[in-house]
């Protein structure tokens, strides 16, 4: 009897040792499990940091480089209405040396804005001034004052139209089209969208 006590006893042991170990490696297994949720959620919410801060970073560089854009756009802006108004005179008062020194300014003073402020610019103003200096540096009449011949009708519509796509593209780049008074709340999100 006493054996099969003592027998009984080593079972409930053994058993009790069997429960332990298995409660255990339940709660290694709940720990480990635990562990790789809590990485991965640190994980997603790192990406999710990581998104707004870029997010940030992209809205304050746009804040940047529209505000410096408002500053230097204009200055070239002026140059080409200058441009585009000595042409449309041209065409109702046909004078060519007046034409000429409007050409010859405006390619100085284009050059030298690009030289400076072309960091700024987006595409499509950079493809528009370089069409318009390719134009000009292609045709070499207008460059020197002694030479008789000139530019033709079709090279001076050429540069005109040159000039209001580079507008058309300063007013775009700057968010001009994008603004109202109605809705001043949204300008940032409206240029950065249109950024895009």
């Amino acid at each position: 009897n006493k054996e099969s006590q003592n027998s009984e006893n080593d079972v409930k042991q053994m058993q009790n040792k069997l429960y332990i170990n298995v409660y255990s490696v339940a709660a290694l297994l709940i720990s480990l499990v635990s562990s790789i949720i809590s990485i991965k959620a640190k994980n997603k919410s790192d990406k999710i940091l990581e998104k707004i801060q870029m997010k940030d970073l992209r809205l304050r560089t746009s804040n940047i480089v529209l505000s410096k854009r408002l500053e230097v756009f204009p200055k070239l802006h002026i140059h080409t209405d200058k441009l585009g108004a000595t042409i449309r005179y041209y065409y109702k008062h046909p004078n060519t040396s007046e034409l000429k020194k409007g050409l010859q300014g405006f390619y100085k003073q284009l050059s030298d804005w690009d030289a400076k402020y072309c960091i700024f610019s987006g595409i499509e103003v950079t493809s528009c001034i370089s069409s318009l200096r390719k134009k000009l540096e292609e045709e070499e009449s207008w460059r020197d004052d002694k030479d008789t011949s000139f530019i033709s009708d079709d090279d001076i519509k050429g540069v005109y139209r040159d000039l209001q796509n580079l507008e058309a593209a300063l007013k775009k780049e700057m968010a001009v089209f994008f603004t109202s008074f109605e809705d001043e709340n949204n300008i940032k999100e409206e240029y950065i969208d249109s950024v895009k």
